[in-house]
């Protein structure tokens, strides 16, 4: 039973709601055709991405999900070949754009954890008062 529904599924897709309408895609390749040549490349669909992007979810509902701003950091902990404090930076980014780098240098991995989470609370605070600010 489970084959059969699997055969079915590669060759037709389920549609909630009942049959679809207009420019709707009939299958799932097609649906997933349609979304690659959307985002001009193909993703899987649990692949991380670094911007929105189209795909189908479970139930071939549409989606254009994904980050705008994120943040990449990495901290060397302290030794013989890196030094006596932890070591490391936080990149602010909007897609792939760097908006903003901020170098750490701290005694301790408690100081460090509290230095970058005020970090990125100000960046956040930040962000968050300029989109306000564009009233869109």
């Amino acid at each position: 039973m489970l084959n059969d529904f699997i055969d079915e599924m590669q060759g037709n897709t389920y549609w909630p709601g009942g049959s679809p309408k207009g420019d709707c895609p009939l299958t799932f390749k097609d649906a997933w055709a349609w979304a690659d040549n959307a985002n001009g490349q193909s993703y899987s669909p649990h692949e991380p991405v670094d911007q929105p992007i189209w795909k189908w979810d479970c139930g071939m509902k549409l989606d254009y999900d994904g980050p705008l701003i994120s943040v990449s950091s990495r901290f060397y902990p302290p030794s013989e070949r890196n030094g006596d404090l932890w070591k490391g930076d936080c990149h602010v980014y909007h897609k792939l754009e760097e908006l903003c780098l901020r170098e750490f240098e701290c005694a301790s991995l408690d100081e460090l954890k509290e230095s970058v989470e005020a970090f990125i609370k100000e960046v956040d605070a930040k962000i968050a008062s300029a989109f306000k600010a564009l009233e869109l």
